[in-house]
């Protein structure tokens, strides 16, 4: 049986300030919003997305600095972010959002004034006061990449995010190696093509650190998913805003790492899903 191709509306919307957010759309069903990661772009979410499509519209979009979409500017705040996911809820008629990483940052800033009724994240960067979350690094990375040291500001970047991904006891010559095998993959290329957005990105999360019950108000049902190899400051900070979330539940994903939200195994994609239609 020939494999059926997916079929996406591409389309744009003006976000906050009227700049241009690229918006894929799929599927059919009550609408769901999708925020991607950092360092990433639409791309790596649209099998995802696929897999939610048989029970939601799905849109996917790009966030600043990925292709189709406006430039970072030098005056974003998460603000912007925020305003401009509130634009395609509004433009979509959505209330159900899905996000991932950096996106869940995004997401949990949102959900404590936009009309959130569900909101599903997975291994979610939201820097809560108590947890391990890694800080302090962004000042080598950006020196590497001033110096034009590509494989070392990636190497930076890859073992400060996903320490307990990291083999222990690694050696830094060998960390390089992995790295630059990785930027010569299509996914690598793609993340290359992004390392503007890094210190951005992350510098909005470390520096809006925040005790967990500043996201007391949060009306919305939350699933706060992490996966059972993620590296564990985010469970610490799933476990933190648990303690916080009127309408929280809880998930740990078997045998998932921090990038399984993108391969999209049945065991990530199916709690989601009776999430999302509760």
């Amino acid at each position: 049986m020939a494999k059926q191709t997916m079929e996406v509306e591409t389309w744009q919307l003006p976000g906050a300030n009227e700049v241009e957010v690229p918006v894929f759309t799929v599927g059919e069903g009550p609408g769901l919003v999708m925020l991607h990661g950092g360092g990433t772009s639409s791309t790596e979410y649209m099998r995802l997305a696929g897999k939610f499509s048989p029970k939601f519209t799905v849109h996917v979009y790009n966030r600043r600095g990925r292709p189709g979409a406006g430039p970072m500017q030098d005056g974003d705040t998460v603000d912007t972010d925020v305003e401009d996911l509130a634009a395609v809820m509004q433009a979509t008629g959505s209330t159900r959002v899905f996000a991932h990483s950096g996106g869940g940052f995004i997401a949990f800033q949102a959900a404590r004034t936009l009309p959130i009724s569900h909101l599903g994240t997975y291994d979610a960067a939201i820097a809560v006061k108590g947890t391990d979350m890694p800080k302090g690094y962004l000042g080598d990375f950006q020196k590497a990449l001033d110096d034009g040291d590509i494989i070392t500001a990636m190497t930076i970047v890859a073992t400060a995010a996903n320490p307990d991904e990291t083999p222990k006891n690694m050696p830094v010559w060998l960390q390089r190696s992995m790295t630059g095998l990785f930027l010569k993959t299509v996914y690598g290329q793609r993340m290359k093509d992004l390392i503007h957005t890094f210190r951005p990105e992350i510098g909005r999360i470390l520096d809006n650190e925040e005790a967990a019950s500043f996201y007391s108000n949060i009306a919305a049902k939350v699933l706060l998913g992490t996966g059972s190899h993620s590296s564990k400051y985010f469970g610490q900070t799933c476990d933190a805003l648990m303690d916080v979330l009127p309408l929280g539940q809880r998930l740990t994903v078997p045998n998932a790492r921090h990038n399984t939200a993108n391969s999209a195994p049945e065991r990530l994609v199916q709690p989601y899903i009776d999430f999302f239609g509760e």
